[in-house]
């Protein structure tokens, strides 16, 4: 967690809402946004996480008892989770369907730290990135994670597909919920739309050549169920997936360059 050390000389400035780490000379430390200063005395009205901190409170210090004061900075977590998802299309049949994803999700959230006491609700954002062998994906969805103890947690998230400016930028909707056993595994579970253009298939037969079927575009639909994850096997798997892809896609260039 980073900490930044106050000079014994500015305790007296404490007053008000700002977040610390009070350790006393005797004692754990603890964690508070709500301290009070006078006559030489520290108080902590109440505990940061008071889920996690049942220990009585106020409680009070003399300075000369204090081994140290420091200011919690800002604590948040960029994240990378990744893994695979699989689904069916339940809506307008698309040229480039992809019944298996490669996922990678990169956003930010708040209280995901490496130390126990995170708090019960974290809030923020990820880029979602879905990739195939058929197809290259983004979306944007916000994220709100509710924290049942520090062993399970439940994420809920919802966000625009992306397409390019020049499109439109919104293609479709994207929104799931997630289960986290751990500190690394993951099953995820998401809906997506995504809006297809109108296309056209040809068949070829012998005795009656080319054929073809138009199909009038619309919108996939789709649950995609999988299992991800993070923390540092969450970097590890975005990294080794990524670079399996570009291999596949450099691959199957060479392929098609070699039919010719």
């Amino acid at each position: 967690m980073p900490l930044d050390s106050i000079p014994p000389a500015e305790y007296q400035t404490l007053n008000g809402s700002r977040t610390v780490r009070v350790t006393p000379k005797n004692g754990d430390w603890r964690d508070s946004a709500a301290i009070s200063v006078h006559d030489s005395t520290l108080t902590i009205a109440k505990p940061r996480y008071p889920e996690y901190d049942t220990r009585e409170y106020p409680v009070s210090y003399r300075f000369d008892e204090l081994e140290s004061v420091s200011t919690i900075k800002h604590e948040g977590l960029i994240y990378v989770e990744s893994g695979v998802e699989h689904g069916s299309n339940h809506g307008a049949e698309s040229q480039f369907f992809s019944k298996n994803f490669f996922v990678i999700d990169m956003g930010y959230l708040s209280g995901e730290r490496r130390y126990h006491e995170h708090p019960r609700w974290g809030f923020g954002g990820t880029l979602l990135i879905a990739a195939s062998d058929m197809d290259f994906r983004m979306g944007a969805k916000g994220r709100v994670r509710y924290r049942l103890n520090p062993h399970l947690s439940f994420d809920a998230t919802a966000g625009p597909m992306l397409k390019s400016w020049n499109d439109g930028l919104i293609n479709g909707f994207v929104g799931g919920v997630n289960v986290n056993v751990g500190s690394t595994f993951m099953l995820r579970s998401e809906y997506m739309t995504y809006e297809v253009s109108p296309w056209r298939d040809a068949s070829y037969n012998y005795s009656s050549g080319y054929t073809y079927t138009q199909y009038p575009g619309g919108y996939e639909k789709v649950w995609y169920n999988g299992i991800a994850f993070h923390g540092t096997m969450g970097w590890v798997t975005a990294s080794v997936g990524s670079f399996a892809l570009v291999g596949f896609m450099i691959a199957a260039l060479a392929s098609l360059g070699g039919l010719d």
